[in-house]
């Protein structure tokens, strides 16, 4: 692997982390001091662990100067994705095998880290794709 890629992966993981004590933070928030529903305290918390997500990414781990706007929905689109695996792995770790909920979203987390990771690099913030993708949109 090359040395490029493997501080991308470092910083990635870096931001990844902070994003994850973000989510963990904001979900036990409004889940325990505002008694919201488990799964809307797990969307809100993941909502902002993104925004937070997406602009550390942005600015530091690839470094791209790309239009905001479009990057930040294209971002936030795969993050959909991201939302959808670790809701059902909450849903299987909390509710089906009965953990812990706050392990479960741990575990959530570091399930779609790695999808998170391999769309972002090779899409969200890969000029040449994003750019191709965004004209074939307009088109």
């Amino acid at each position: 692997m090359k040395r490029a890629e493997s501080t991308k992966i470092l910083k990635f993981s870096i931001v990844g982390l902070s994003g994850a004590m973000i989510d963990i933070s904001a979900t036990y928030f409004f889940k325990e001091f505002l008694e919201f529903n488990i799964y809307i305290s797990h969307i809100v918390g993941f909502c902002i662990a993104v925004t937070n997500n997406f602009y550390w990414n942005k600015a530091w781990t690839f470094d791209n100067k790309d239009n905001f706007t479009k990057q930040f929905i294209a971002f936030f689109l795969t993050s959909l994705v991201g939302l959808s695996l670790s809701t059902v792995a909450i849903y299987a770790f909390s509710d089906l095998l009965y953990l812990n909920f706050y392990f479960s979203k741990i575990l959530a987390i570091a399930t779609s880290a790695i999808w998170n990771y391999v769309i972002n690099r090779f899409w969200v913030f890969n000029n040449k794709d994003l750019r191709a993708a965004n004209n074939k949109i307009l088109v």
